[in-house]
């Protein structure tokens, strides 16, 4: 079944699942992700609805593959309904199932449901990306900001947090200032680094600039320069910006 769906043959991927003598909750989730991924998703309902009336339980994964229809299909009110159900049978505490409904929101621009992700517990480096990647689609630089400064208590950084901060950053015209300001220079330098930019990180475009504006830099930045000089075996540097931390 995964073969066929993967490849679009939805039709034989249903035939097959039609001939089984025995099918679970993971053959089921397999079918109704195939009709999700093709664009069916009324089709994908209908079978949630034939599964549950043969006593089926769901699981986090099949609630995942629905949330996924809703924000394919625009269809808010459903998403909500699934939300309210995950929470009846005790599925939304799953971190698959938070970023999912997570997603949901952020793809459907219902960004006041997205501030709730405060609520959520044990916050996952992927939930953040989400609701960083919310942030940037409506522009709002100074929430990419503090959204950031929030997730370095809990989480380290990865890539794709970098790339979507900066990508932020590069849409807006007017970056803010002061503390906000000086996280900007950290995140684009931590970005460089992770991408083995070392001497980019040092350039005129970044530290050097931050060195020459009011800023101060932070000790993210100083820590991220530190990591910089040691890579290019600048050991003297390194000390030096040491001893301004």
């Amino acid at each position: 079944m995964e073969v066929y769906a993967r490849n679009g043959r939805v039709p034989l991927a249903r035939r097959l699942f039609e001939e089984m003598p025995l099918r679970d909750v993971v053959t089921w989730t397999s079918l109704l992700s195939s009709y999700v991924s093709a664009g069916d998703s009324p089709e994908a309902f209908h079978l949630f609805c034939q599964m549950r009336a043969e006593g089926l339980e769901v699981n986090q994964v099949t609630m995942a593959v629905l949330l996924r229809a809703c924000y394919g299909f625009e269809d808010k009110v459903t998403g909500c309904q699934l939300q309210a159900f995950a929470n009846k049978v005790g599925l939304q505490s799953h971190e698959l199932l938070q970023n999912s409904i997570l997603s949901m929101f952020s793809r459907l621009a219902c960004f006041e449901e997205v501030m709730k992700f405060a609520i959520i517990q044990n916050r996952s480096i992927a939930s953040w990306n989400i609701l960083l990647s919310s942030y940037s689609f409506i522009g709002d630089v100074s929430r990419v900001v503090k959204c950031y400064r929030k997730m370095r208590l809990e989480v380290t950084p990865s890539n794709e947090t970098l790339t979507l901060s900066i990508s932020a950053f590069a849409k807006c015209e007017h970056l803010p200032g002061g503390r906000e300001s000086n996280t900007i220079w950290s995140i684009m330098m931590w970005g460089l680094i992770q991408n083995g930019e070392f001497l980019e990180a040092v350039n005129v475009n970044v530290f050097e600039r931050m060195q020459k504006s009011v800023i101060k830099p932070c000790k993210d930045a100083l820590r991220a320069l530190v990591v910089t000089y040691t890579n290019l075996g600048a050991l003297l540097l390194g000390r030096g910006i040491h001893n301004l931390m």
